[in-house]
């Protein structure tokens, strides 16, 4: 990362030893870092991280956290509701109603464990994890306000939420939409999960000045696809360009955030066709068994995964590395802008 030019660096570990080892190492390199030995499973641990970031390079651009996770044998072999939860905890979550950005191991481990009760909050629910001191994984909405409340201009997920099949029937529409047309962040993701109402989504995010963007690409992504029917009026094609759109939001003003769709590598896609076939007899399937609500969407990937024959989660993770690759880079670019600018940008 020093190589790559991100501008400062802030570490953190438990261990004082090896802590001040990796300081030196990037100084040595000629990085700008400081370090401050902690635990992130303690609240004052991480306010002391986060006003230490802020004293001394006055925002957060890019954080990483490099615990792994183990649930129940090999990852590749998980099913998709496991996977899906396993990222969920490793990147983002709230533990005992404290906001943590970063897990530690055991929290990781936590989280994973299926025998516990974890809720799965997006930003309306938020509230009720962090008052009632419960655990949870946050949605893409609830993700994007703790990163704005950071100070976090970016991150990537696998894929947003959106407007469900069906919608006339059962008005379920993500939080995710309202979240998107309200907080000023950038999600890199592989467009909306394909289970969705792909049109309807798409209209609905410009309906609330979402501005989407396709990276390489001017047809939205279906997730396990790279191209949808559906066109994209705007792409960028380098991360760099990315970053100014970005820029140019946080220094307007305007409210609301950037979608930025990154198609799932070719090698893994699943064409677009062969997939909506599968899709439509997976929801023909939910109807008929009173599938619905926050079930529903657990149901029809592991449906999708089986009629794939584990296609589509082979998919999904490499779109998830695939998207975290790309913000990274765009991370870089920003700071590098932001570094450069003369004016402030709504921090």
């Amino acid at each position: 990362m020093a190589d790559a030019g991100f501008g400062g660096f802030e570490i953190a570990d438990v261990r004082d030893g090896p802590l001040q080892q990796t300081l030196q190492e990037l100084k040595a390199q000629g990085a700008t870092a400081v370090a401050l030995a902690g635990d992130v499973a303690k609240s004052e641990d991480i306010e002391a991280l986060a006003k230490l970031a802020m004293d001394t390079y006055g925002a957060v651009h890019c954080l990483f956290n490099n615990a792994g996770v183990s649930l129940c044998g090999e990852t590749h072999l998980l099913p998709p509701e496991h996977w899906d939860r396993t990222i969920d905890v490793n990147l983002r979550g709230v533990v005992n109603g404290v906001i943590t950005v970063g897990l530690s191991q055991k929290e990781i481990e936590y989280l994973a464990d299926t025998s516990h009760s974890i809720l799965k909050v997006g930003i309306g629910e938020l509230d009720y994890a962090i008052g009632m001191e419960r655990s949870a994984a946050t949605t893409v909405s609830a993700t994007s306000w703790i990163a704005h409340f950071f100070k976090i201009p970016i991150f990537a997920t696998g894929g947003i939420g959106g407007v469900h099949r069906g919608v006339e029937k059962t008005w379920d529409v993500s939080q995710d939409m309202q979240g998107l047309g309200r907080i000023p962040v950038m999600v890199v993701c592989a467009g909306a999960k394909s289970i969705l109402d792909l049109p309807k989504t798409l209209e609905l995010l410009e309906s609330y000045g979402v501005l989407t963007v396709g990276y390489q690409t001017d047809h939205f992504p279906a997730f396990y696809s790279r191209e949808s029917p559906m066109p994209l009026a705007h792409s960028v094609q380098t991360p760099g360009e990315a970053a100014c759109v970005l820029l140019s939001r946080l220094k307007t003003g305007i409210p609301g955030g950037i979608v930025l769709c990154n198609p799932v590598p070719k090698e893994e896609e699943i064409p677009y066709d062969e997939l909506e076939s599968i899709i439509n007899e997976a929801v023909v399937e939910a109807e008929r068994q009173g599938v619905e609500k926050k079930a529903l969407t657990p149901f029809l990937l592991s449906n999708v995964s089986q009629k794939t024959a584990g296609r589509s989660l082979k998919a999904n993770k490499a779109l998830l590395f695939h998207n975290g690759a790309l913000a990274s880079k765009v991370a870089v670019e920003f700071s590098t802008l932001r570094r450069r600018s003369k004016k402030t940008i709504g921090f």
